[in-house]
């Protein structure tokens, strides 16, 4: 049963985000640059938003209109309403991708929902497949907002085993059920990854000068329309649930007393993504040596699959693993107890992000100049720092600060690792979402956001500042 209602829930939460994704993806895409710059950054703001306050903020209201708060469909819509802008910014991504040539030659033949229905949305069908399956994965191992509207699921079965029973083997084997479904999940992802070139231009020989023109027409306006109606449903309840708390007088007081737990969030967060970010680095540099002994596929399949079972496992598996390792061997029981415990535990979880966004960067590179470098046999040393670092440094870049968010909001894993007195903000909010306290809520919200966006505004300003390409003719490849 409730296996059954984990599947509900996700699947729920996974159509709902992907009916308003695509809608939005259809309203956004054909507007001008400005206009959508402004909607991707109101995307990116409804998926930053913690869901510690969309929870607070939407249990106060559904109790204010009476509406059925305590049960599944409405927690499910609750998570959807962070979780679309995934579906949409993963189909931006990849219309970009598509050949301007091909929806040229559609305007001049097909009439303009021919040319939505026909072309567009059926070539990105594996990208909305992609994130689809994602936003599933995230839900069916999402811990608070189904407890916080109290469903019973999976995972909060698992929790109660291991923290309140102390039986570690029933939990471990209670976990099994919901990783063989994350696992299925995911090859079915990787099934669909593989046709992600289909209908695609050949980007390395194209003019990527040229942008992909959508079409325009009433079904647009009426998705636009909807969009911006999604935007506030999404962003007005949040921030009128914690504009008034700030006015609070326990504010300041709330602020200085969480400044440890500001400090044990920015560690956990920052020790896991670095250390994440390190880690798939080292492994990608050692496929980049296997690729030069011809036996690239068979290892990079191997450490694909060994770095994504944590990611697609829910983290009081990997924390209950984590505690029993320390029982189990003497040799690694010092660590209990300490923060890097916790610090180990986030990147072993999400080390897969940064070594996928490696391997994506890298088929970027044109394939001449990895050609005349292994011609050349230029060392590979060399052949990192002037052909793949220029061309990765963003993605990881990018992949930091996503890891870096994960880790900040992360409940599951740090649950059950962190220290006594290394408790970070997003326990201490989970803690407080079942007393009340709502003043609490939206003053830790609210730093956590801060200290969330803070580094992808850097890294936003940095990326503008510094993109750079490497064509054929570069200076860099003929100093080499």
């Amino acid at each position: 049963m409730l296996i059954l209602n984990s599947l509900l829930f996700a699947t729920l939460t996974t159509v709902i985000a992907l009916t308003l994704g695509i809608i939005a993806f259809i309203g956004m895409a054909p507007l001008s640059a400005k206009l959508r710059t402004a909607a991707l950054i109101l995307s990116a703001t409804c998926l930053l938003m913690p869901s510690f306050l969309l929870a607070g903020s939407w249990w106060n209201l559904g109790m204010k209109m009476g509406l059925p708060i305590a049960s599944l469909p409405y927690g499910a819509g609750v998570l959807a309403l962070q979780l679309w802008p995934a579906i949409t910014l993963v189909l931006l991504g990849f219309v970009r991708q598509l050949d301007p040539s091909l929806l040229e030659a559609a305007t001049l033949m097909l009439p303009t929902a021919r040319i939505w229905t026909s072309i567009i949305l059926r070539l990105l069908v594996p990208g909305a497949g992609v994130a689809a399956l994602l936003v599933f994965i995230l839900a069916l191992n999402n811990f608070v907002i189904p407890t916080t509207f109290q469903t019973r699921v999976y995972i909060a079965d698992v929790y109660v085993m291991f923290s309140s029973l102390y039986d570690t083997r029933r939990a471990l084997l209670q976990s099994i059920p919901l990783w063989i479904i994350s696992l299925a999940a995911f090859t079915w992802l990787a099934r669909i990854s593989s046709r992600l070139e289909t209908g695609r231009s050949n980007r390395q020989s194209a003019n990527l000068s040229r942008p992909v023109v959508l079409p325009r027409d009433r079904t647009h306006i009426i998705c636009l329309w909807i969009t911006w109606m999604v935007f506030l449903f999404s962003l007005l309840p949040p921030l009128y649930h914690l504009l008034p708390q700030l006015a609070s007088d326990d504010t300041w007081t709330t602020l200085r007393l969480a400044l440890p737990q500001f400090a044990a969030s920015l560690v956990y967060a920052g020790g896991g993504a670095l250390l994440s970010t390190l880690t798939g680095l080292t492994l990608w540099c050692f496929l980049i040596l296997k690729q030069q002994q011809g036996v690239r596929y068979r290892w990079t399949t191997a450490i694909q699959w060994v770095l994504a079972t944590p990611f697609i496992l829910s983290g009081f598996f990997l924390g209950i693993l984590l505690v029993q390792l320390g029982q189990w061997a003497v040799a690694l029981a010092w660590w209990q107890g300490t923060w890097l415990l916790g610090v180990v535990a986030l990147a072993i979880r999400f080390t897969w992000i940064p070594f996928e966004m490696a391997n994506v960067a890298q088929r970027r590179i044109h394939q001449d100049i990895l050609d005349a470098a292994r011609l050349c046999k230029l060392p590979l040393s060399l052949s990192f720092r002037y052909i793949h670092w220029p061309v990765m440094r963003p993605s990881l870049l990018a992949a930091t600060w996503l890891v870096f968010l994960l880790a900040l909001w992360d409940v599951e894993t740090l649950l059950l690792v962190y220290p006594p007195g290394g408790e970070p903000a997003s326990l201490k909010i989970f803690q407080f979402l079942h007393y009340g306290y709502d003043t609490q809520v939206a003053v830790l919200s609210l730093g956590l956001l801060a200290m969330g966006l803070l580094p992808g505004g850097i890294l936003a300003f940095y990326l503008r500042i510094s993109h750079k390409s490497i064509p054929l003719n570069t200076p860099t490849i003929h100093g080499i």
